[in-house]
Order: structure tokens, then sequence, then C-alpha cells
């Protein structure tokens, strides 16, 4: 049976690609969990328009990536935490404070920027130092993903 998968499935294929599986597969899974549909024509063609605009906005994410990483590479972001009377820290810079603060970089600079939470992803344990740091953060995701590395500064 040809059909037409309306979301990624691994191991058939991304969404927008007309495939033929058997007709039970498609039949007791993928047509009643609305992960495919029959390949008529005209849901062939919304699937080639789909895959289309998918692609277009992936090479607008590319583009927008290959923008901001010099620019983060070069920026230096601060976060003000509260130490107490001897110097010690009450709390710590996370890996999310450190991807809200790029996100909000980004969409201050780029207000079109296509990027978005899940783009960025700072895989750091929580710091615990005061003072300038140097953390890696991925932006993008696959095979357009960069890594940066981030200077950040932790003052009191």
């Amino acid at each position: 049976m040809k059909i037409v998968l309306l979301q990624n499935i691994n191991g058939v294929g991304r969404a927008g690609d007309v495939k033929d599986v058997s007709d039970g597969y498609a039949r007791n899974f993928l047509l009643p969990k609305k992960l495919a549909a029959p390949a008529t024509p005209r849901i062939v063609a919304q699937g080639q328009s789909k895959k289309v605009r998918e692609e277009e906005t992936s090479r607008k994410k590319t583009s927008d990536i290959e923008q901001v990483v010099p620019m983060l590479a070069a920026q230096s972001f601060q976060f003000s935490i509260r130490v107490g009377e001897e110097g010690e820290m009450f709390t710590s810079v996370h890996s999310r404070d450190i991807e809200q603060k790029v996100l909000e970089f980004v969409h201050h600079r780029f207000p079109d920027a296509t990027l978005e939470e899940k783009d960025v992803a700072a895989d750091t344990k929580p710091i615990k130092k005061m003072g300038p740091q140097t953390v890696p953060v991925k932006i993008g995701r696959g095979d357009n993903a960069r890594i940066v590395e981030l200077n950040i500064n932790i003052t009191a």
C-alpha cells in the first residue's frame, strides 16, 4: 500500500515521504495512529509542500546559526548571584541559566532568528565558582549543530 508519512518514523522515513509498505502495517499501525495517510494525489502534494517548508526552515536555521556563532564566541555573559558575608555562594549557575541567557542575546540581536529553546544546549554541571569561566554550548541540532566556547563571568 502506498502511503504518505505525516511524521518522521525511525526505519521507515521522514514526514512527506511517499512509501510503499505492507497493507497490514499501514492498516493496523500507521493509519490508526495518524502517522501516515493513503497516498492520494492531494495528500502527496501536501506532503511535498510540507517537506519543502521543512527544508526551507532548515536552511534558514543553518544560516542563523552561521551568523550567531561568531557573535556568541566574542560575547561575554554576566551572571550575578547572591553570596554570603564570607563569600560563600548561595546558588550556582546551571546550564538552563546559560541557555536562557544565550537565547535572550540571540533574540535581542536577531529578532527574526529561528532558534528555539531546543536548539541551544549547554551540557555542563552547575558552576559554583566565582569569576570568568569558559563553557561549551551546542547551537543547533543534527548536522548543522555547532559548538561554541562561551565566556561567562560570575559575580556577586
